[in-house]
């Protein structure tokens, strides 16, 4: 029947991934096929054209019979469970035609029956541009009509829930009608222009209209507007529904649109003219459609060309697919096309099988394979063994899983894989060979230890006790927590450091899986020797030669314990590093003394400092002596000089 099923979907149950678009065949017949294609239970193709006749055409392309009726035909056929052929006719006519190509019965309506017929539980309904729409039993009687107001050109589509079975139908009215199944009105819908589509109705109910005032509507089972998307111009073409929801239609701007059931557009393809074509959606989601421009359409499900095939006429009818794969449209050209499917048989192995290492975990992934074997995939099975060529069936997974994660290995053990697909003909062959052997990080490297130095550190550390199950390849080296180098042995000197400044270091192990944790942290503070005391100064004093000197400008970040003095250019003497003189005693006049003046801290001596020179003076050798020979001198003459005071006196007193 027209587009598949009774709810109009478009969406047929046959997948169609090997159909390349290859031409198996196309039928002459004896007008423009604008009716679609229907097919029977035995593969025979049935198809109506302008000129009048219904045709019955053997899978391989060969008419089996041809039966005319009064007027052209644009309706689609329906196929009866016993095989009759129901279709409408511009003659005015529902006809009913036998599997054998004889007229069974037909029922005359007011005007002509553009219409396609539907049949659900032994009713047949269909419209009529005289505005009704009609239930016949399958003798051909009537059960009830349903007026409209206006021409009846579409197809009916039929939804049965917990409340009963309703019929929906367009009108040239404008109007959306739901019918319940003893012909009485639901309620009724108004568009703005002339509707030319059929229904369709998805599984939750929801039907999904085109009007020719360019809009599609989804309408919620109640008549309330769910949504409305806009287009560029009028819609003839019918909505199908693909496997994921996605609403499928054509329109005048040339363009099969893709819609969200949200109502939001997803893509859209540009053909040359206008998509006046219903169209048709296989299992796998590609969708099928013509154009006035001449071309049939296999358009993916993310809206790219699959291929596309040139007729001689405008394509309008609307696709049919078998069960094999091969997809039947009919051409304003006056023929009837099919591009075949693919035979049945297992699929070709898997593509692209990875495995990929983890903390005691492989994870696997593959690629469906480049041939189904003409029917879709239904599992995977995944083998593993410990040598190549070895593998046992380890696990079967679903269609539509291309990862597995196994779990049930040993780090640092090797394990190889082979991944199979079947279909319902069966299991096809093992994939090309992956192997992989688990591992995680490293454990922290040990015994880290940093000998110090001047300006520098050198660290030293033990290998992981765990190397996770991969060789250790480097080593990476933080310090105060910032990575600073990578090496491949087990010691780093760093240098340029700054001396009495301190520093913390860390390690952690690399192997192919990754950095492992940081060992314990070292602290570490350079020190190096100072730089050599300052302003040595010597100068004589009465009790020898006093030597000082300022402490170094740099004490190589260690505190300065020692200071020790050369005299002459030999270790002569040395003070605590807290003392910045000397007092040498033991001097001799007339003399000269070389001095110089050395650092020491914990981490060595420092470099001489400028040397001085100081000559013992005589005159200042005997200084000490001088003052004391005078101030005898002087007590002797004041002595004297009393004494012969007191003489002259007493002789003056003797003398009076």
């Amino acid at each position: 029947m027209f587009h598949g099923n009774v709810r109009h979907t478009g969406l047929s149950p046959y997948h169609t991934k090997g159909n390349v678009g290859v031409l198996a065949w196309r039928c002459a017949l004896d007008g423009a096929v604008i009716s679609s294609p229907s097919i029977g239970p035995d593969g025979v193709i049935y198809v109506g054209t302008f000129r009048g006749s219904v045709y019955a055409i053997w899978p391989n392309g060969t008419v089996e019979w041809r039966y005319l009726t009064g007027g052209a035909i644009v309706s689609s056929p329906l196929i009866g469970p016993d095989g009759t052929v129901y279709i409408g006719s511009l003659d005015g006519n529902l006809y009913a035609i036998g599997p054998d190509g004889t007229l069974k019965w037909k029922y005359r309506t007011g005007d002509n029956v553009r219409s396609s017929p539907v049949l659900y539980q032994d009713r047949i309904y269909f419209g009529s541009y005289d505005g009704k729409i009609y239930a016949l039993n399958t003798e051909g009687e009537l059960i009830w009509d349903f007026f409209t107001g206006g021409v009846v050109s579409s197809s009916p589509a039929v939804f049965s829930d917990g409340e009963g079975v309703h019929i929906y139908v367009t009108s040239w009215s404008g109007e959306l009608y739901a019918l319940k199944d003893d012909g009485t009105a639901e309620w009724t819908i108004t568009t703005n222009r002339i509707i030319f589509a059929s229904p369709a109705v998805d599984a939750s109910g929801i039907i999904y209209v085109a009007s020719t005032d360019n809009f599609l509507y989804a309408i919620n089972p109640d008549g309330t507007e769910r949504w409305k998307y806009a287009v560029n111009t009028g819609v003839e073409s019918s909505p199908a529904i693909g496997p994921n929801g996605t609403i499928y239609f054509g329109a005048k701007d040339g363009y099969l649109y893709a819609v969200n059931p949200d109502g939001t557009m997803k893509w859209r393809y540009k053909t040359e003219d206008a998509v006046d074509s219903s169209p048709a959606v296989s299992s796998e989601g590609t969708v099928y459609v013509g154009s006035w421009d001449g071309y049939f359409y296999a358009i993916g499900p993310d809206g790219t060309l699959k291929w596309k095939y040139k007729t001689d006429g405008a394509v309008r009818s609307s696709p049919a697919i078998a069960p094999n794969g091969t997809v039947y449209v009919g051409s304003d050209d006056g023929y009837l096309y099919a591009f075949e499917g693919t035979t049945l048989k297992p699929p070709h192995p898997p593509t692209n099988l990875t495995a990929t290492e983890g903390d005691g975990y492989l994870l696997l992934r593959w690629s469906a394979p480049a041939d189904d074997g003409g029917a879709p995939i239904t599992a995977y099975k995944i083998y593993r063994g410990e040598a190549p060529g070895g593998e046992t069936l380890l696990a079967e997974v679903g269609d539509d899983v291309t990862v597995y994660n196994d779990t049930d290995v040993s780090n640092g053990r090797r394990y190889f894989y082979r991944v199979s697909a079947v279909n319902e003909i069966g299991e096809g062959e093992l994939s090309e060979e992956a192997n992989a052997t688990p591992a995680g990080v490293p454990s922290a490297p040990r015994n880290l230890r940093a000998v110090v130095g001047d300006e520098m550190v050198n660290l030293t550390w033990e290998a992981p006790e765990d190397d996770g199950g991969a060789e250790v390849v480097a080593y990476r080296v933080y310090r105060d927590g910032e990575f600073v180098a990578r090496v491949e042995r087990m010691w780093y000197r760093e240098e340029g450091l700054q001396n009495g400044r301190g520093y913390y270091y860390q390690v952690a192990a690399v192997n192919r899986m990754g950095e492992g944790e940081l060992s314990e942290g070292v602290n570490a503070t350079p020190i190096g020797p100072p730089s050599a005391p300052r302003n040595v100064q010597a100068v004589q004093e009465k009790n020898g030669i006093l030597l000082t000197w300022d402490p170094p400008e740099d004490d190589g970040g260690s505190q300065i314990t020692l200071y020790k003095i050369f005299r002459d250019g030999v270790d002569y003497a040395a003070v605590p590093g807290n003392t910045t003189e000397f007092l040498d005693e033991n001097v001799s006049a007339g003399k000269s003394y070389r001095y110089s003046v050395k650092a020491v801290n914990d981490a060595g001596t420092s470099e001489q400092s400028l040397e001085v020179s100081v000559e013992v003076r005589e005159e200042e050798e005997k200084s000490g002596f001088l003052p004391l020979l005078v101030a005898v001198v002087i007590v002797l003459a004041v002595a004297l000089a009393i004494s012969y005071l007191v003489v002259v006196k007493k002789r003056g007193e003797n003398e009076q």
